[in-house]
C-alpha cells in the first residue's frame, strides 16, 4: 500500500534533529518484521517462477547437443535401430533444472505420422540420455523432441534425417520385414495374375 493510504492507526510522523537539521520520518508500529518477511518470501517465489517459465525454451543451437543416427554396436552399425542421444541440460535456456521426464521423443518415417516413443531413455555418462528406437531401415526417418510446459508441448525437430540404409547395409543386417497381410490374388490374363498385399 502507498504510505498515504495507510489508516491513521498504522502511521505516526516524527521529527528528528540530525546534524543541526530537522528530518521527518514515518513510523509503522503495526507492521512487524515477520509479516514483512512473509510478503518478501512470497514475492521472491513468484518472481522465481515467472523467470523460470520465461527462459525455459530450446536454444537456437539445440541441435549441437543432439546426436541422431543408426545405432552403432560392437558388431557394427544396426540399421534397424535409431540411437538418439541428448545432453538435455545444455539444450535449454536455463536448462539446469530440466527434468528428463519432461521431454518426449517422437519419430516419423517419411510421410507417416509422428509417433511418441514410450520407452524411457538410458543414461549415458553424467549428463547424457539415449533412446533406442526400432525402425524399418529402408525408410527415411525424422526425429523431434517435445518439452512439456503449461499443459502443452514445445517441439524442436532435428534438422537432419536418418536413412534409408543402403541395400548392402540392409543385407548385412539380416533384416527381415514383417509378414505381409491382406494378400489378394486377382486374374489379369489367361496366364497371369495380380498379387497385392498390405506391408
Amino acid at each position: 500500500y502507498p504510505l498515504c493510504a495507510l489508516p491513521p492507526t498504522t502511521k505516526q510522523w516524527y521529527q528528528r534533529r540530525v546534524h543541526g537539521e530537522y528530518k521527518w520520518g514515518l513510523q509503522l508500529p503495526n507492521i512487524t518484521i515477520p509479516i514483512m518477511q512473509i510478503f518478501l518470501n512470497i514475492a521472491l517465489v513468484l518472481l522465481g517462477l515467472s523467470v523460470s517459465q520465461a527462459v525455459l525454451e530450446f536454444k537456437k543451437n539445440a541441435s549441437e547437443f543432439i546426436e541422431v543416427g543408426f545405432n552403432k554396436g560392437r558388431t557394427g552399425t544396426r540399421v534397424t535401430e535409431l540411437a538418439v542421444t541428448v545432453q538435455y541440460k545444455d539444450m535449454f535456456e536455463g536448462g539446469e533444472d530440466v527434468d528428463i521426464g519432461a521431454l518426449r521423443l517422437e519419430v516419423k518415417a517419411e510421410d507417416g505420422c509422428w509417433k511418441s516413443i514410450e520407452e524411457k531413455p538410458l543414461r549415458r555418462g553424467k549428463d547424457k540420455q539415449m533412446w533406442r528406437v526400432k525402425v524399418v531401415p529402408c525408410k527415411e526417418h525424422y526425429v523431434r523432441l517435445g518439452l512439456a510446459r503449461d499443459g502443452c508441448f514445445e517441439y524442436f525437430q532435428y534438422p537432419e534425417s536418418v536413412g534409408p540404409a543402403s541395400a548392402e547395409e540392409i543385407a548385412n543386417s539380416h533384416f527381415r520385414p514383417s509378414a505381409p497381410e491382406d494378400i489378394t490374388i486377382a486374374p489379369l490374363t489367361s496366364d497371369s495374375v495380380v498379387v497385392s498385399w498390405t506391408p
